[in-house]
């Protein structure tokens, strides 16, 4: 976000009618979010309860599943990242839809839903974080 942050700032400005500094202070918020959450990924813990000696106690650590939201027409940056962000972290996918027919915000979720991709694979390896089942029979 932040390697984009000029270029969303300007369609965010001709999107919203606000002025351009006001755009890119909101989209610096946004990328805040992303990286505090981010920081946090890794720090994400659970615990078991312990069930005695005849019995199997165990924490998985999954995602929930999708992250939907619908973002309000006039502040989508800092929503969208607050919602977004912590979602990610907690290995949760986000799907963003571009609704490129709407009059109210034209450009609105284009720019953002490509974000990303240019990292490419090896972002998307980093990001991941490997799964364990550990059970302790004694």
């Amino acid at each position: 976000m932040r390697d984009h942050l000029d270029e969303l700032a300007q369609i965010e400005s001709r999107d919203q009618g606000k002025p351009l500094s006001q755009a890119r202070h909101e989209l610096e918020g946004a990328a805040r979010y992303f990286e505090y959450y981010g920081g946090a990924a890794d720090k994400l813990e659970g615990s078991s309860i312990p069930v005695g000696p005849d019995g199997v106690d165990y924490t998985v650590r999954e995602p929930y599943g999708v992250s939907a939201q619908i973002i309000p027409w006039n502040l989508p940056g800092n929503l969208f990242a607050r919602g977004v962000a912590p979602a990610l972290a907690a290995g949760n996918v986000y799907v963003n839809q571009w609704f490129g027919d709407t009059n109210r915000t034209p450009f609105g979720g284009y720019k953002q839903s490509g974000i990303g991709r240019e990292k490419g694979l090896a972002a998307l390896d980093s990001y991941l974080q490997t799964k364990n089942v550990a059970i302790d029979l004694g």
